[in-house]
């Protein structure tokens, strides 16, 4: 998703399309192009909306700003997302499904809750399903 980081029309708040997009294993990349301000004599940029950069966090993508102050304020230079694009690229490729079939023994009806967690701090794990609960039978 590309945007300035400004919600100016939304019918649906952030956590309701997180939670819809984690029901159906949708991660975003969010890439902001941001508009800038003038602060303290300098050009800032104006912040995301809330829950811009939640909805690539809690979905298991990632957030990105592209462009810089002198990128705005020259009219036709474009902005250059070859990097982002890169790194998002990267990011899929380095990704990876675990998946699991429960024993006999779980078919009890009982909410049961797997934990999944990397040896390496470095590594981040995302558990789209954090739960489940098997019926008997």
């Amino acid at each position: 998703m590309i945007s300035d980081g400004l919600d100016t029309a939304s019918r649906t708040n952030a956590k309701q399309v997180i939670a819809a997009a984690n029901r159906i294993n949708v991660s975003f990349y969010v890439i902001q192009l941001p508009l800038f301000t003038p602060s303290d004599g300098r050009l800032v940029p104006r912040p995301a909306a809330q829950g811009f950069r939640e909805l690539a966090e809690r979905t298991g993508g990632k957030f990105f700003v592209a462009g810089t102050a002198a990128s705005a304020l020259a009219i036709n230079s474009p902005v250059d997302l070859t990097r982002v694009f890169a790194a998002i690229e990267e990011d899929l490729r380095s990704q990876y499904v675990i998946g699991f079939y429960p024993g006999e023994g779980s078919r009890d009806g009982k909410l049961h809750r797997p934990a999944v967690s990397a040896s390496d701090r470095k590594l981040k794990v995302h558990q789209l399903r954090t739960s489940y609960s098997l019926k008997p039978g």
